[in-house]
């Protein structure tokens, strides 16, 4: 496939964020298969439905595809489940972990996910390690030494506020049975060190 070119996106105030995998990379298992995937970094952002940041962050998304399908109706191909999107509405991902348990023939609990009710959550990964720092006194600081990550590893914890720096680019199917879409690469996380801790 032909390299995409990124759009860089910038989170403008801090956003909660949750399974936060940014200290070790982590290998989630791929539901369809039961097989575990390559340890990456990771983060889902909870956004506001109505978040100005938000917004920027889809017309990022709908621009990479522009770029990159230009003329593709990208309401229809994402209806028709033929373009993966990187964000899920809070409603959507409530049914799909109670279509999980159901199936599993476990009991759904909702006050696991009540953090879900009324946002929109956007999965962001690497392979790489993101930039990590922190804010005091208004100003971010970086880590830029392992030591200083190891020190501070405490303000990057599930349900922090953070500001985030993502890549946005557009990708092909890689097979008769995939889907082309858009993805969210997790380049930068900026720790306000605040924010009720989730999970």
């Amino acid at each position: 496939p032909a390299k995409r070119e990124a759009i860089e996106f910038h989170t403008r105030t801090p956003v909660q964020l949750i399974n936060l995998n940014v200290i070790t990379p982590r290998a989630f298992e791929d539901q369809s298969n039961g097989r575990k995937g390559e340890p990456k970094y990771s983060a889902t952002l909870l956004f506001d439905a109505d978040s100005e940041d938000l917004k920027a962050f889809k017309d990022a998304v709908i621009r990479a595809a522009k770029e990159t399908w230009p003329g593709l109706d990208l309401q229809a191909e994402y209806k028709a489940k033929r373009l993966r999107v990187p964000w899920i509405t809070g409603d959507a991902f409530i049914a799909k972990r109670q279509a999980t348990a159901a199936k599993k023939g476990k009991d759904y609990n909702p006050s696991f996910d009540e953090y879900a009710v009324g946002k929109v959550l956007v999965r962001a990964s690497s392979k790489n390690q993101p930039a990590l720092g922190y804010v005091v006194n208004g100003k971010g600081v970086d880590l830029t030494e392992e030591g200083q990550i190891k020190l501070n590893q405490g303000k990057f914890y599930s349900g922090v506020l953070a500001y985030a720096q993502l890549n946005v680019v557009a990708y092909d199917a890689i097979d008769d049975y995939s889907v082309p879409g858009v993805t969210a690469y997790l380049q930068r996380v900026l720790s306000t060190g605040k924010g009720q801790r989730i999970g």
